[in-house]
């Protein structure tokens, strides 16, 4: 027997949500630790941004019914914390390798992202996603993409110590 449409929007959203709740907390660390720092400034309203994504896919969820996914969200957020504890070169200071490695970590998040509110098109004729604009959704993630890369070849050049500019 085959789930219906509607269930597997559910389960596909719970897998975007908890996505979501690791890039908000990995957006917001980033933006705590690095948005005072000259070039960085824009981590602070990015991290806003995909907070407020967030924000529109609850929106989604709770029009849709979906409410579970409390494991998976949990499991993201956890995985987020173990991920700082990767070895960049130092011990007990973050490196200048760790802001390259972070941001490319939040821009396959917002990448992931991206693709779910494409996704959700196929869905967007169903009553539960009245009123969401998922081509302004698509626009904002395409925004941020470009932002990361903008920030990633930047944290790269510090790090890497050379610009071919």
């Amino acid at each position: 027997m085959s789930a219906e449409p509607t269930d597997l929007v559910a389960i596909y959203l719970e897998d975007h949500r908890a996505g979501a709740a690791g890039g908000v907390a990995l957006s917001r660390r980033i933006a705590d630790r690095y948005g005072d720092e000259p070039g960085f400034e824009s981590v602070v309203s990015l991290a806003d941004d995909i907070r407020d994504d967030e924000r529109s896919l609850d929106a989604i969820r709770a029009g849709t019914g979906a409410d579970g996914g409390c494991v998976k969200r949990l499991a993201a957020v956890i995985g987020e914390r173990l991920a700082r504890l990767k070895l960049n070169g130092t011990v007990v200071r973050p490196s200048p390798l760790s802001r390259v490695i972070e941001l490319e970590a939040l821009t396959i998040g917002v990448v992931g992202k991206r693709s779910g509110w494409l996704g959700l098109r196929a869905f967007a004729g169903g009553p539960e996603l009245v009123g969401v604009d998922l081509d302004e959704l698509v626009r904002r993630a395409d925004a941020q993409i470009e932002e990361l890369e903008r920030l990633h070849t930047l944290a790269s050049e510090l790090a890497f110590g050379g610009s071919d500019r």
